[in-house]
């Protein structure tokens, strides 16, 4: 079973969902230790990480549907190790934040944010809200499917949506590099 996504109204699985669900806090785990454990190597510093999120806001505010980097995707044939397997393996690297082409090019900026923080908690706060964040069109394309509503409909009007947030998130990545940079200062 692939992933909730595009009009597949057979996501009607709840332990599916949990191994999607289980598989993205996993993911976001992996990836807080590793930038935890790099940053004890080598971190970014502060002018860098809110240089980075300046080009990053402005590349988001000017191109607000262009994804970043990534593109691995979990092979189909996957499949048959059944759907809670598939799922999991599928959360797990959605959750790891960039593996997998990323819904934004600012995610670039968090990763570099969060290799400079050197903080194990607040890097593990960051992808758990990125996890919780990218939980929500499974969770609705989960609910429609169980609504018997259209679930492909589900997910295209999330689709649609989703560029509204390119605003914000451009002026969220300018306040956290302004805050930066007044730090350093």
């Amino acid at each position: 079973m692939p992933p909730p996504v595009r009009g597949r109204r057979d996501f009607g699985r709840f332990a599916g969902l949990v191994a999607y669900l289980a598989g993205l806090a996993a993911g976001g785990l992996i990836s807080a230790a590793l930038l935890t454990a790099f940053s004890a190597l080598w971190a970014f510093s502060a002018s860098q990480v809110a240089l980075i999120l300046l080009v990053l806001a402005f590349f988001r505010f000017a191109r607000p549907k262009t994804v970043a980097i990534g593109g691995y995707k979990v092979p189909r044939d996957w499949e048959r190790w059944g759907p809670g397997r598939y799922l999991g393996v599928f959360g797990i690297f959605l959750g790891l934040g960039f593996v997998t082409t990323m819904a934004s090019p600012v995610m670039i900026g968090l990763l570099a944010w969060t290799w400079h923080m050197r903080d194990l908690g607040l890097a593990i706060a960051t992808f758990m809200v990125f996890a919780l964040g990218r939980s929500v069109s499974a969770l609705n394309v989960y609910l429609a499917a169980r609504r018997e509503d259209d679930a492909k409909e589900a997910a295209d009007t999330m689709a649609r949506r989703v560029p509204v947030f390119g605003l914000a998130e451009a002026g969220v990545a300018s306040a956290l590099a302004l805050m930066l940079l007044s730090a350093a200062v």
